[in-house]
């Protein structure tokens, strides 16, 4: 964040914006060159002094928490400072099979960096009181990796939030598409620029288009 901000979200769930300052960021363009795209999370695991306002805010909060949830082994080193033993739980929410996601999707392919987050995974998972994993492939995954550390290993699937969903049947989506003039198909594909995404792009352009338009 280039500014401090601080917003309420959900009554009594509240997200703060903390600044990077501009040594990291400068220390974030040097380690590109060695860990690629996952450069951010390692300059924030092994130079968190460079964010003093990020101390700050923690100076502030550790006393209080009752729980940490940490989204990312690369959090675990700065951040294990600052919690209380014995006093307060530490979560461990597992997005992604990390080590395969810093190299297929952030393309970090040296070997010391992936040696080093996986200790930083293998740490965290043995002190977390809970690991909570998306799909059970995921599970098996790291108890194959991590033998003996998943006894408190737990599966939450991603939710879906079904009376927010508007499902399009194709009547009605010629019927809209026909409302807006549009005379072919029509396909909307919105999202953030990473490779699973791009490969979706790729399909549709490449595969789905074509096909579409020889049967239209």
């Amino acid at each position: 964040s280039r500014s401090f901000a601080l917003e309420e979200i959900h009554p009594g769930v509240w997200m703060a914006a903390i600044p990077a300052s501009p040594e990291f960021e400068a220390k974030v363009k040097t380690d590109i060159a060695v860990s690629a795209d996952a450069a951010p999370l390692f300059t924030f695991a092994n130079h968190f002094h460079l964010l003093p306002d990020y101390q700050a805010v923690l100076r502030v909060l550790a006393p209080a928490v009752h729980a940490w949830m940490l989204v990312t082994p690369a959090a675990w080193k700065p951040l294990q400072d600052w919690i209380t033993p014995g006093a307060q739980r530490v979560v461990y929410d597992v997005h992604d099979d990390f080590l395969r996601f810093l190299q297929l999707i952030l393309r970090c392919q040296d070997e010391n960096c992936l040696a080093q987050a996986e200790d930083w995974e293998r740490q965290l998972l043995a002190r977390a009181d809970g690991s909570i994993f998306c799909t059970r492939q995921d599970v098996s995954s790291f108890q194959a990796r991590y033998p003996g550390l998943s006894k408190r290993f737990s599966v939450v699937p991603n939710g879906v939030d079904v009376d927010a969903c508007d499902p399009v049947w194709p009547s009605l989506a010629r019927a809209r598409r026909k409302a807006a003039g549009i005379s072919g198909n029509l396909v909307i594909f919105a999202g953030s620029n990473y490779k699973p995404n791009q490969e979706a792009v790729e399909w549709l352009v490449r595969d789905l288009a074509p096909a579409l338009s020889k049967s239209n």
